[in-house]
């Protein structure tokens, strides 16, 4: 080398490693933390529903998948239900829970069920919740769920 002259080398194997880990998230732990963030929104509105036949609460259902390194998950009320009502009576369908969620802030009670879904993904774990599942897959952390 000669006067005033620098050299510099760069491996970058290990940022192409890193790439490669991340263009695999989400990871199947980072797949099970967005499962239980969608878990507890769904048992947060099954306690809000409002409950008179039990018909609505158990229309609720959710589902998810993974498609293209895309979560997907949702939660649902109305149509077919998908146990059996408590107290009752049974009923085949429900066709009414856009209405009940709609009607908000009605008798001094709040109708709208998919409320405290929405705050836990807001709120949950300090950031939203699904924001912080995801920024632990991208940090590596392995660690409890």
């Amino acid at each position: 080398m000669a006067n005033g002259e620098w050299e510099f080398d760069v491996d970058i194997s290990d940022v192409l490693d890193e790439l490669d880990r991340l263009a695999e998230l989400p990871s199947l732990t980072g797949q099970l933390r967005l499962e239980a963030v969608l878990a507890e929104q769904f048992q947060a509105t099954q306690q809000a529903v409002h409950v008179i036949t039990g018909s609505l609460r158990a229309s609720g259902r959710v589902s998810s998948y993974m498609r293209d390194h895309v979560w997907h998950g949702e939660i649902e009320y109305g149509g077919n239900l998908v146990r059996a009502a408590v107290p009752g009576p049974p009923r085949k369908r429900v066709n009414y829970a856009e209405y009940e969620q709609r009607r908000g802030l009605s008798g001094g009670r709040n109708h709208d069920f998919m409320a405290p879904a929405a705050l836990i993904g807001e709120i949950a774990m300090g950031q939203a919740g699904y924001v912080a599942a995801m920024l632990a897959n991208l940090r590596g952390d392995g660690g409890d769920l």
